[in-house]
């Protein structure tokens, strides 16, 4: 369109809006490429919920090719969701690095990460519909489309619902959560992923509700599994960025209870609430918390909540999914 004389603009506007009626026709590569920049250059995982759904495959009894779109489709859909939730979540927390790369806001500034990361889960979601709309063998009716969107829905307003109460209680309450608010808050926000890739693939393959039902509380089980490792290993083995950001993760819950069973104040919990930690008050946190046998108290719970799932569902020795949970233990390698 050429504007350079703006008393033709309005004829010249006309005439392009005319010709190009559908504004999404209209959106190039070009204008995707930069735009998406944080999310195409996201360090990818190590496939865990690629392999956890074959997983639940064979547990199952589900005989599947290894290029089933409908696999495909659920990991792509979770994938696309994961990483977008974590170019936010980076902003959210103030976080530097990124699986040892510097995180995407600091490679390509907030305003384009954070638009990024909220196109990211249009763009999982507008795949997805995608894919029910063009499925050849029509698997999927209006209803069983309806149905899968609303789980959708669900499950993202619950993945923001519990990254939101985290940052409540670090930013706003600067409260204490009770055990059961942190293992509510983790269900949401750490098993939320799990949980939609497994309700997704529970309608993608007809699943009856008692196994629905089954597999979704493994998934529970898996996230707060995961994320209490994953809040070990920041403080025990990494740069405890947790404490600087003043999260209050498992290690911290249990120390700070564990100091006010002693007495009426929690050093820690005064390290924590500080606005700006210097190095030494991070050392005495972690300090506190080895005196305290936190660590390993904390190390001893995660493998026995490994344990306790594979008895709980009855997972044999020779299950892939037996093998893929083991991998969670800490030291497993050495056992």
């Amino acid at each position: 369109m050429n504007i350079s004389a703006l008393d033709v603009f309005p004829a010249a506007l006309t005439a392009y809006l005319s010709e190009h009626p559908k504004l999404s026709a209209t959106i190039t590569e070009t204008d995707l490429d930069g735009i998406e920049l944080p999310l195409r250059n996201a360090t990818t995982g190590k496939g865990f919920r690629r392999l956890l759904l074959l997983s639940l495959c064979d547990y199952l009894n589900i005989q599947i090719q290894s290029d089933d779109q409908r696999l495909n489709t659920i990991s792509r859909f979770v994938d696309i969701l994961h990483d977008s939730s974590l170019l936010i979540d980076d902003i959210e927390d103030n976080s530097k690095t990124r699986r040892n790369e510097p995180c995407a806001y600091i490679q390509y500034g907030i305003a384009l990460t954070l638009n990024c990361g909220t196109f990211g889960i249009f763009k999982a979601t507008n795949e997805l519909i995608s894919f029910m709309d063009h499925e050849k063998d029509n698997l999927f009716s209006p209803a069983i489309k309806y149905d899968i969107l609303k789980i959708v829905n669900e499950e993202i307003m619950n993945l923001h619902v519990g990254q939101g109460l985290e940052i409540f209680w670090r930013d706003v309450s600067l409260e204490v959560p009770e055990l059961i608010d942190y293992i509510k808050m983790i269900r949401m926000k750490t098993s939320g992923m799990l949980r939609i890739m497994a309700r997704l693939f529970s309608k993608f393959f007809s699943i009856n509700i008692n196994d629905e039902d089954r597999i979704l509380k493994l998934m529970d089980f898996i996230g707060i599994a995961y994320q209490i490792r994953d809040d070990y290993l920041n403080l025990a083995t990494k740069d405890a960025a947790d404490i600087l950001e003043g999260k209050f993760s498992f290690p911290i819950l249990l120390g700070i209870n564990k100091e006010l069973e002693q007495s009426k104040s929690s050093r820690i919990y005064h390290v924590m609430v500080k606005k700006y930690k210097q190095k030494a008050d991070v050392q005495m946190v972690l300090q506190l918390l080895k005196e305290t046998s936190i660590f390993d108290q904390n190390k001893q719970l995660i493998n026995s909540i490994v344990d306790h799932i594979i008895k709980y569902f009855k997972f044999e020795e020779s299950f892939p999914i037996n093998h893929l949970l083991l991998k969670l233990k800490l030291d497993y390698e050495n056992q």
